[in-house]
């Protein structure tokens, strides 16, 4: 993405079309995008408005880390991209205790990308009335290894723009809970997608239309966040700079 990335000039196109309807408009691209795009959507299941939220007392969790063969089972809860934590009954392994009502984020991903769609995918209540996030006590997320990463740069932005920095809790090892709640993933790759996702991203939205003199609230802008001017991945990106000439018109 471009280096001034800013979340207070943050824009988002609140007229997000359901990805699943044969109406949706791909004829932007060409012929042979538009069938290999087509195939990739037909793989998702649309969840919208079927969500649930699971509600456990005296549970521990224990974080098994990414496990790409693991086999679904009732005692795992399994994150995007295949990280599991494995439920255990009363003081099972934890070695930590939360009091409370704990909401479980998931697993927190230090990479920007997963962040924005395996990090907040759990967060949904929040953001359409079905939790009050002034009942929950902390949101927990697990770190992906042995350390407590620092929540900074656009990451802590982002959880301040939603209104929930001050409720996150990272930790690493077995944990009990007294009150754990669990939302399903609202999106979850290759798999199924719903509209309740988007809910965050609209709040953080909305919020910036409002505080933003120079947001227009008629004008929906879509940006298109690129990675060519980062000298980290500079020549690791196939064809950014086609990418970029297609959607500069």
């Amino acid at each position: 993405m471009h280096t001034f990335v800013n979340f207070k000039f943050f824009i988002m196109d609140q007229s997000l079309p359901n990805i699943a309807t044969p109406d949706f408009d791909l004829q932007y691209l060409r012929l042979q995008k538009q069938k290999c795009v087509k195939n990739v959507i037909a793989q998702y299941q649309n969840k919208s408005g079927r969500l649930s939220i699971n509600r456990f007392d005296n549970l521990s969790l224990a974080p098994l880390g990414q496990q790409p063969y693991i086999i679904p089972s009732p005692d795992l809860l399994i994150d995007d991209c295949d990280f599991v934590c494995k439920i255990g009954p009363t003081g099972y392994d934890a070695k930590h205790y939360i009091k409370g009502r704990t909401l479980y984020g998931g697993y927190y991903r230090k990479e920007w990308g997963h962040f924005l769609l395996n990090t907040t995918s759990r967060l949904w209540p929040i953001y359409n009335s079905k939790i009050n996030i002034d009942t929950i006590d902390q949101i927990v997320f697990y770190s992906p290894d042995s350390t407590i990463p620092e929540i900074k740069g656009n990451f802590l932005e982002f959880f301040k723009l939603a209104d929930i920095a001050d409720k996150i809790v990272i930790v690493n090892t077995p944990t009990k809970y007294e009150h754990l709640i669990v939302p399903d993933l609202s999106f979850e790759f290759s798999i199924s997608y719903s509209q309740e996702f988007t809910n965050i991203f609209k709040y953080i939205s909305n919020k910036i239309r409002q505080s933003n003199p120079l947001a227009n609230p008629i004008i929906n802008h879509k940006i298109l966040l690129s990675r060519s001017h980062l000298q980290s991945v500079n020549g690791k990106q196939i064809n950014i700079e086609l990418i970029d000439q297609l959607f500069a018109h």
